[in-house]
């Protein structure tokens, strides 16, 4: 499993997904999360927090925070 984010903002809100693929590469999940009045660093930030916090991947993709 590899997990990987995106952090973007159009339209002046700041988004970001994080991503789950599994072994073959194949996108399993995504988790986005929004911030109107974050920064890009914020946002960047709050997304390696988020990966952080992951205890564990099911093989379907499902993610176990701590």
């Amino acid at each position: 499993m590899t997990t990987s984010y995106l952090v973007d903002a159009p339209n002046r809100c700041m988004r970001g997904v994080l991503m789950v693929y599994g072994p073959d590469g194949a996108l399993l999940r995504t988790v986005p999360a929004t911030g109107p009045s974050m920064s890009t660093r914020d946002m960047e930030e709050h997304m390696r927090r988020l990966l952080d916090t992951i205890e564990r991947i099911d093989p379907d993709g499902t993610l176990h925070y701590r």
